[in-house]
């Protein structure tokens, strides 16, 4: 990618973990390496209350989380942006509950605000305040630009006006009056529908999909949508939830990568070879007079270093998104549930199949797998740790 340009697409990715610890990891891996928001419902945490992210993605806590502290709220809602998002194009929107983390995304087109909600009656009603105080604020954008919301997450409500009509058991009175408080607020705010009707969010233990997971977002970037859609494949195990993908047209500034060399596979002997011929190329040593004298005498012998190192020293090449731990024995795993995933699909309305059983066997086979090799990575690690390598633990 070329740093000097602006993305031209903004893909969010969201996910509800349940507090998995295999679910995020595998979240983590699945993605691809162009998805710059990750949207995370119920993450798994630690004693300290943080969670799981690998180097190249900032992770954002709802405003106020003190972690460690035993009063406090269970986080259950992170987002994580990208590190090649530059850091002058977004920003945390300040929302002092634990249900809801927001950030606000600037481009040439206008600004996004997107909104990672956990269902929550008390969120819902924040949220509401929230953006009733940006209105009486007067908190949009310059003339000519557009300023729009995303409200995206598990908002655990069942409506004909998004659910399957081959789930009229979960229209039930009390299911749809809880729907009528989240269908208030969109009118309001003239939130629409990203998703179309009948797709499915999740698939229970009874094999039955519904559709409690959304995307809603305003009017004026409806033309900006270039895709949303559920991915029942990448399904993470000891998950229900399908991760869900919505990509908008929405040019953003990105931060130039930083090339690191790979100084562990260098030919030494080349490298002297060349440096030899970069230092006949700068000023001969004299004896230093100045101060001058010793800056330029320095900046030389830099430049010959740099231009050896170029030529010598190969590039890394593992992306930020890369596990040293993850395996060949992982991806097939992976590919089989994948595989088994597509195939239970379309067999869901034959509960009794034996694809079924043979999905949820393959899928605990995969997380047992990864919980075991993750395990094993680390622990090998300790065992060879010494005091050359031990600061290589990040």
């Amino acid at each position: 990618m070329n740093n000097n340009l602006n993305m031209t697409q903004l893909k969010i990715w969201q996910q509800n973990t349940q507090k998995s610890s295999p679910a995020l990891l595998t979240t983590l891996y699945t993605i691809s390496e162009d998805t710059d928001i990750i949207c995370i419902q119920e993450p798994s945490l630690n004693f300290l209350g943080f969670t799981t992210a690998t180097l190249g993605w900032h992770p954002i806590y709802p405003t106020g989380t003190t972690h460690g502290e035993n009063n406090e709220p269970r986080t259950c809602s992170i987002i994580m942006v990208n590190s090649r998002l530059s850091t002058n194009t977004w920003t945390q929107i300040d929302i002092p509950l634990s249900d809801i983390t927001a950030v606000q995304i600037k481009g040439p087109r206008g600004t996004i605000n997107i909104y990672n909600n956990y269902e929550d009656n008390a969120s819902i009603t924040a949220l509401q305040r929230h953006l009733n105080r940006c209105e009486e604020d007067g908190q949009r954008t310059a003339p000519g630009t557009t300023h729009a919301d995303i409200w995206l997450g598990y908002f655990n409500r069942h409506h004909p006006m998004w659910e399957d009509t081959n789930n009229e058991r979960l229209f039930t009175r009390a299911k749809l009056e809880k729907a009528e408080s989240l269908l208030y607020i969109l009118a309001e705010h003239d939130m629409q529908m990203i998703l179309s009707k009948d797709l499915p969010t999740i698939i229970n233990s009874q094999q039955n999909y519904t559709g409690p997971d959304n995307v809603f977002s305003s009017p004026e970037i409806e033309d900006w949508v270039i895709e949303y859609r559920p991915i029942k494949e990448e399904k993470p195990p000891t998950a229900d939830h399908f991760p869900i993908v919505t990509t908008l047209e929405f040019p953003t500034k990105t931060t130039p990568q930083e090339h690191k060399r790979n100084y562990r596979k260098t030919n030494w002997t080349a490298f002297l070879e060349e440096l030899n011929i970069q230092l006949l190329q700068i000023p001969a040593p004299i004896q230093l007079q100045s101060k001058e004298d010793l800056e330029q005498a320095l900046d030389n012998l830099e430049q010959a270093i740099q231009n050896t190192a170029e030529k010598c020293v190969p590039q890394k090449k593992p992306t930020p998104y890369s596990k040293h731990w993850w395996t060949k024995e992982l991806m097939q795993a992976r590919n089989s549930v994948r595989k088994l995933t597509g195939t239970a699909a379309k067999q869901k309305t034959h509960p009794h199949h034996p694809v079924h059983k043979e999905l949820h066997q393959t899928r605990n086979k995969y997380t047992d797998l990864l919980k075991k090799t993750k395990d094993n990575y680390w622990n090998n690690w300790i065992s060879s740790v010494n005091s050359i390598n031990l600061w290589n633990a990040h």
